[in-house]
């Protein structure tokens, strides 16, 4: 059988001028070759046979103990003209219960006849970013109102992080939030006394 004859190879089109942009309006796409792909393959350590048994070392020295509360000074104005000192978590309803690990919150029990609030309505937390509300499966819900007048729904057992001025409603009630400034003072830490 006869071989076919080899292609002959192609020179390579010009490239587009100025000229030829103008006309078409378009930008002309430049094919390039795609780069090589190198890859070197890193030092791996090898995995140990016991990686299932991992454990835990015993801490070396003290753990700094951590203030309970770490963020801001956070005060809740509430509808029935209580305020409310957020130093740590906090439960509010018309009978509050903490759940287990949740001992040591503040309960905070409204007055409500009505029963538009359920017995654990929503429980509030403090940290390093400030307040937030968690609706706790209440009945008639959560809803935070910021400053421009946005709306938030709060989900069943989701945090939704409060913002200084906003407000939170919750069945008949609610309360508005307000952070304290801290008071002025030493910033470098020391006592300074009277001169």
């Amino acid at each position: 059988p006869a071989a076919s004859p080899a292609a002959a190879p192609q020179a390579p089109r010009p490239l587009p001028t100025d000229d030829d942009v103008a006309d078409t309006g378009e930008v002309p796409l430049v094919p390039h070759p795609p780069a090589p792909r190198t890859t070197t393959p890193g030092p791996h350590a090898p995995l140990a046979d016991d990686v299932d048994m991992t454990r835990l070392r015993p801490a070396r020295g003290k753990v700094p103990q951590v203030p309970h509360a770490v963020g801001p000074d956070v005060v809740l104005d509430l509808t029935d003209g209580r305020s409310i000192h957020v130093s740590g978590p906090v439960l509010v309803g018309r009978n509050p219960t903490p759940r287990a690990g949740e001992e040591d919150s503040t309960l905070v029990a409204v007055d409500d006849p009505g029963r538009s609030v359920s017995k654990t309505h929503l429980q509030l937390g403090l940290d390093r970013n400030g307040v937030w509300v968690r609706d706790r499966n209440s009945t008639n819900g959560t809803v935070v109102t910021l400053v421009d007048g946005q709306q938030i729904l709060c989900g069943s057992e989701q945090q939704v992080r409060l913002v200084p001025g906003c407000s939170v409603a919750f069945g008949d009630h609610g309360f508005a939030v307000r952070h304290l400034e801290p008071a002025p003072g030493p910033t470098d830490g020391s006592a300074q006394g009277p001169t």
